[in-house]
């Protein structure tokens, strides 16, 4: 049985209004779609700039899950929008722990957010965020839905006690040079997990702790402890690997 949980701190948007369209630009997708069976050990699936990485227990049976480059523009009250809407499916799904969504996109990151589609209708910005790089946006959500990246004024509120945070970031040796093939642990926190463009993603992170990361690989190794608070923003953190020689 599915266990449901707490939907994260939501930004509402107002319901998908009436008029034309005129001069709305944004991406549009492909139409492609890539499916996979995910279990209760978890795992992930890419589609084109989109990553969703499952932590252990997310989901607690094997299931097909399918991702959707949608030709559908986001809802009315969008002039502009800085990603394709992609799809996730099973529709309505429900985490048993929030799984990890990458997806990248265009445009300036400034108060970029991911819009998820809500049960009753309508979009909302879903949080906590983490942009972990120029063009790419990574989130936990609760549910499956449709979602795409977009820029505005509303607020990317993380500042709530008990919200699951996000540290990610890249493995390097000291010449600044990455580490791709690089082991990274952490603890205490769930199994760390890579995104689309091979980052590390530690997902779950419980707030008001501290974390070690620890990374090793091509003779050297690294360790940082990262405190976790009720307000993380930007929990990147950049694992130097000591006397290791990266390709």
């Amino acid at each position: 049985m599915r266990s449901e949980i707490l939907i994260p701190l939501l930004v509402m948007l107002g319901q998908v209004g009436c008029g034309g369209g005129g001069g709305r630009t944004g991406p549009k997708g492909t139409g492609a779609t890539n499916s996979a069976v995910i279990g209760a050990a978890g795992g992930s699936i890419t589609l084109e700039g989109v990553t969703v990485m499952f932590p252990p227990g997310a989901l607690t049976m094997d299931t097909t899950i399918t991702l959707t480059s949608t030709l559908e523009q986001p809802p009315e009250t969008f002039d502009t929008w800085n990603s394709p809407v992609y799809a996730f499916a099973p529709e309505g799904l429900v985490f048993a722990k929030p799984v990890v969504v990458s997806m990248d996109f265009t445009g300036s990151p400034t108060n970029a957010g991911l819009y998820w589609s809500l049960p009753g209708g309508g979009f909302a910005i879903i949080g906590p965020n983490n942009i972990i790089g120029p063009n790419n946006l990574t989130a936990n959500v609760p549910h499956f839905s449709k979602g795409f990246v977009a820029t505005g004024s509303d607020p990317i509120v993380n500042c709530q006690a008990g919200l699951m945070t996000i540290i990610s970031g890249k493995v390097t040796d000291d010449q600044s040079r990455p580490c791709p093939g690089a082991t990274v642990t952490a603890a205490p926190a769930p199994p760390v997990m890579t995104n689309a463009t091979g980052d590390y993603v530690i997902s779950n992170a419980p707030a008001g702790s501290s974390v070690q990361v620890t990374a090793g690989g091509s003779g050297g190794s690294g360790m940082k402890t990262v405190p976790v608070t009720e307000c993380v923003l930007n929990g990147r953190v950049t694992i130097i690997l000591t006397g290791a020689t990266c390709p």
